[in-house]
């Protein structure tokens, strides 16, 4: 999973939550939308969670 965050307290809030959920996932953070773009480009995660509130996100909601 891609996690697109770029406060770092929510990135290891939500690693914990998976922790703790007994959940084997694998969360990659990126803290941009471009640099989300990059890593999509790779097919390596199987899954996004967008941050829609980042400064380079207004693309997002015209997906």
């Amino acid at each position: 999973m891609l996690l697109v965050e770029d406060h770092r307290a929510d990135v290891r809030l939500l690693r914990e939550l998976l922790e703790m959920a007994e959940l084997d996932w694998a969360l990659d953070a990126v803290p941009t939308f471009a640099e989300a773009a990059r890593c999509c480009q790779t097919g390596q995660d199987n899954g996004l969670l967008p941050d829609l509130d980042l400064p380079d996100g207004a693309w997002a909601w015209s997906c």
